[in-house]
């Protein structure tokens, strides 16, 4: 996958594995799992997951679910002690958007469209609160 179709940073990080694809050319790339209790942190994880995901640089946005408490700023992961924020996700790994999830989406059940004209990536989620999460994939 060229530099250019590395949107973002798909995960649905849950209490025993976590799940990493990169978004591109219209629709998530192949899965990486990762046992959590390998990584310390989310960070560890990411870190460890953007490499063997074999991306160059770190995509422009990331989407991330976590099986903990989440709102528009925070996520924490109670049961084994990871903690994140936007801020700190933009910092460490240079996101321009980040969206933090509190409903886990399983690996490719539901399809991400990729719009490069507007640089957004949307996604239908039926079985949630939310009906459709767009990001904004523009520095």
């Amino acid at each position: 996958m060229s530099s250019d179709a590395r949107q973002a940073l798909l995960a649905d990080i849950g209490g025993t594995n976590a799940r990493f694809a990169l978004l591109g050319d219209g629709a998530p790339g192949a899965a990486l799992h990762l046992p959590v209790a390998d990584h310390p942190t989310v960070y560890d994880a990411i870190d460890a997951a953007l490499q063997a995901l074999d991306a160059e640089a770190a995509p422009r946005a990331a989407v991330l679910a976590f099986a903990g408490p989440v709102d528009a700023r925070a996520a924490t992961m109670t049961n084994v002690g990871w903690a994140t924020s936007v801020a700190e996700l933009r910092r460490r790994f240079g996101f321009s958007r980040v969206r933090l999830l509190n409903d886990p989406i399983p690996e490719r059940r539901y399809l991400w469209r990729l719009d490069r004209e507007n640089m957004t990536a949307t996604t239908e989620l039926p079985d949630s609160r939310m009906r459709q999460v767009t990001i904004d994939l523009r520095p």
